[in-house]
């Protein structure tokens, strides 16, 4: 409910507005997985996804939302975190947010910073080609000191593709290695010598 009331008020002053006499810059959203190697991650592995808006100009106050999904080979997002240059405008909520997903956040950003923030964890439960998608809007309030306020309004969307594979062979356990035909040979060879030489002895 409260974020169908503070969109609803950002529409309103959007309508009242209706202005867009300076930019917010681009603003565009990026995702990231901290510590990936290429484009691959290992089943079993927990990775952090950063969320980010860049690109805002210095002086702007940018509300922004977004809706996060994830493949069915990811669980679900947990330990999700608001980080450092944005402040929480409203508690995150898993499923049913108005952009779908499985995560939705309400983001508001700093003054004077040029990017807002979040993160959270996720881990690659079966192997296969994985998506993560976020889709949203931002808006963004100039305030500027010389006068050259505006208001923009913006859809934002980002997409990132990552493998699942199984895990490396250093973690498989080790198979013992069975002996070779001619190790049998051999050892067979020595049995039946012993046989041989005891019945000699015996009919002697």
């Amino acid at each position: 409910m409260r974020f169908l009331s503070s969109a609803s008020a950002l529409a309103i002053v959007l309508f009242l507005c209706g202005i867009n006499t300076a930019s917010a810059g681009v603003m565009n959203l990026n995702l990231s997985i901290e510590g990936m190697t290429g484009n691959q991650i290992e089943i079993g592995d927990t990775v952090t996804v950063n969320v980010t808006l860049d690109d805002i100009d210095p002086g702007w106050r940018v509300f922004w939302s977004t809706g996060v999904e994830l493949s069915d080979n990811l669980t679900s997002p947990s330990n999700v975190t608001f980080d450092t240059g944005s402040q929480l405008s409203q508690a995150f909520t898993v499923g049913g947010g108005p952009f779908g997903g499985e995560l939705s956040t309400m983001m508001m950003s700093t003054p004077f910073q040029t990017s807002s923030s979040f993160s959270f964890t996720t881990t690659a439960a079966a192997v296969g080609q994985t998506t993560i998608q976020a889709n949203g809007f931002a808006l963004g309030l100039g305030l500027g000191r010389n006068g050259s306020g505006g208001i923009q309004l913006l859809p934002i969307s980002a997409e990132l593709l990552i493998d699942v594979v199984a895990s490396s062979a250093a973690d498989a356990p080790a198979i013992a290695s069975a002996p070779e035909p001619a190790t049998f040979a051999i050892f067979g060879a020595l049995v039946m010598g012993s046989g041989l030489r005891r019945r000699s002895r015996s009919s002697r």
